[in-house]
């Protein structure tokens, strides 16, 4: 992990020197942002990492002062009692143009670093280095991704057998939270969706006190961290036999999530591979059903760039992973979601995700 540290911050001074920065600083605070992760390893929930030129500089408190010497080759500045209120004045005292994080900065943190420059040094939103940085995956990140998914899918695999009828949704959720973090996991991704019957109409229905019952879908979306590495996945399975329009809804949802899938490559843009998806499902007569994109980039974060919609007209970039998620929703009847994360390669795609599209039935 050491030179890959170093290769990220090679790779963000010559960004830096590209566009005119002196110096970035990334902050976390109780853990707002992944970007000091990416530059130092290091995973606690409070960090000023300043990158220039001539230093690169961990600051946190007494409470990670080991933790920091064990996770991130990154020269340590402690922050104490004594030099807590004036340490940022003295550390960005030599830069003039200094990049920040616009995105996940606090008003109250701008206003404060504000004061810590002088008239003649300038603050440059600078979350495009970082991010346009994080897009492209070294094969570690790749591997962590994966032990996500198969921690997350040996954990769905397990759960299955323990979705019966008269169980809540919020009992099934939490044995699947409890099942990945006995397989590994340090956490879930986000929290879980789980939503059965009509609830899966809504695209981010989490898990509630509603009961399953026979007859119905149940769309399951979550995912787990690995190394700080997310997975995100989603299936839809039906408890009980499904009607013939279930079964035809599905069918659409997976033949789109397919086609889409097999046309990830960095040779299209977002907004294209979000097309094929988006036409299928519109063809089918459900096109106003579909009502969010086709997917995003994972990482680190399981929000991250690149996305896959009709906004993105971009081409993707080898080495990203995104996912592939299409789905329809019809209120107060059933949802469908399914799906996975796709590793962009330099020929094509690799998918992720190794689990069953075909409909399970339980």
């Amino acid at each position: 992990m050491k030179n890959l540290i170093g290769e990220r911050i090679q790779n963000l001074l010559k960004k830096m020197e590209e566009t005119g920065l002196d110096a970035i600083l990334s902050v976390t605070i109780e853990s707002s942002s992944n970007n000091p992760r990416y530059l130092s390893n290091f995973s606690g929930s409070l960090a000023y990492i300043l990158v220039a030129k001539d230093k690169q500089l961990i600051c946190t408190d007494s409470r990670y002062w080991e933790q920091v010497k064990e996770q991130s080759p990154l020269e340590l500045f402690k922050i104490t009692m004594e030099n807590s209120k004036d340490f940022l004045k003295d550390l960005l005292s030599n830069y003039k143009k200094i990049g920040f994080e616009s995105k996940t900065t606090t008003v109250n943190f701008f206003n404060n670093l504000k004061t810590k420059i002088t008239p003649e040094q300038e603050l440059v939103e600078a979350d495009d280095l970082i991010n346009d940085l994080r897009i492209r995956k070294h094969e570690k990140e790749i591997d962590y991704i994966i032990k996500a998914n198969d921690i997350a899918l040996k954990s769905l695999d397990e759960l299955l057998n323990y979705i019966k009828p008269g169980k809540t949704e919020k009992e099934l959720a939490a044995k699947l939270e409890y099942l990945m973090v006995k397989y590994g996991a340090s956490d879930k991704s986000f929290n879980t969706i789980f939503a059965s019957g009509p609830r899966g109409a809504l695209p981010h229905g989490i898990a509630s006190e509603k009961i399953v019952q026979n007859g119905e879908f149940i769309v399951i979306d979550y995912g787990c961290v690995y190394e700080g590495y997310c997975s995100d996945i989603t299936r839809t399975v039906a408890l009980g036999t499904p009607t013939d329009e279930m079964v035809n809804v599905y069918e659409t949802v997976k033949k789109a999530q397919q086609e889409s899938e097999d046309a990830v490559s960095c040779m299209k843009t977002g907004k294209e591979i979000d097309a094929v998806a988006r036409k299928i499902i519109t063809d089918a007569g459900y096109g106003e059903y579909f009502g969010h994109g086709l997917g995003h980039g994972l990482g680190l974060d399981v929000h991250e760039e690149p996305s896959l919609s009709p906004r993105n007209e971009n081409m993707l970039q080898d080495n990203a992973v995104v996912t592939v998620e299409p789905g329809i929703y019809l209120p107060g009847k059933f949802g469908i979601r399914i799906e996975d994360d796709v590793y962009v390669t330099g020929d094509g795609r690799k998918v992720l995700t190794n689990y069953t599209k075909d409909l399970k039935i339980l």
